[in-house]
């Protein structure tokens, strides 16, 4: 097993994957590792399609949004699709909108899931999000936060992250 940092280092965004099909076993146990998420008050308001064979193909096409804008996704072989409530939470006279917060650590579990399983993966964004919902009869009160492309990435990950410098990202109080 490799640790959280390793994952990290391996994890990176692949737009060109082998034709080469992921088991479903193999899908549903990244949904599994990704239910494991946390979430604000265990609300759980996240939820998963699965998407493989014919349906993947038509995922693939609700996401080339213009002409050129994820075109690699037709040969991708898997798409889990991650949507959640829109509903925002008080706390203290603020506003929150924490199934937001909860989508990207869902989705972050599922991407490293994936890695460790020797997957690639890419968290796609721009995607026709009512043509997804009518596809997957997705509730139309919820909202799809993202697209994750899997498959067996063509190319083995660089293992080099092009990041700023911690101290500009991070503050340190003592």
């Amino acid at each position: 097993m490799s640790s959280l940092k390793e994952l990290a280092l391996k994890r990176e965004s692949c737009r060109n994957y082998l034709e080469k099909p992921i088991a479903h076993e193999v899908l549903t146990e990244l949904v599994e590792t990704a239910i494991l998420a946390p979430s604000a008050s265990n609300r759980q308001s996240w939820r998963f399609a699965l998407c493989e064979g014919e349906t993947a193909k038509k995922v693939a096409a609700l996401c080339e949004v213009k002409p050129g804008v994820n075109a690699w996704a037709k040969d991708c072989p898997a798409f889990i699709v991650i949507s959640s409530t829109t509903r925002q939470s008080q706390i203290l006279d603020t506003t929150h909108e924490f199934p937001i917060v909860d989508a990207g650590i869902a989705t972050a579990y599922l991407c490293l899931a994936a890695t460790e399983k020797g997957l690639s993966t890419c968290i796609i964004g721009a995607m026709d999000e009512t043509g997804i919902k009518t596809l997957l009869d997705i509730d139309p009160q919820r909202r799809v936060h993202c697209v994750v492309a899997l498959g067996y990435g063509a190319e083995a990950p660089s293992l080099q992250k092009d990041r700023l410098p911690y101290a500009e990202l991070v503050r340190e109080y003592r």
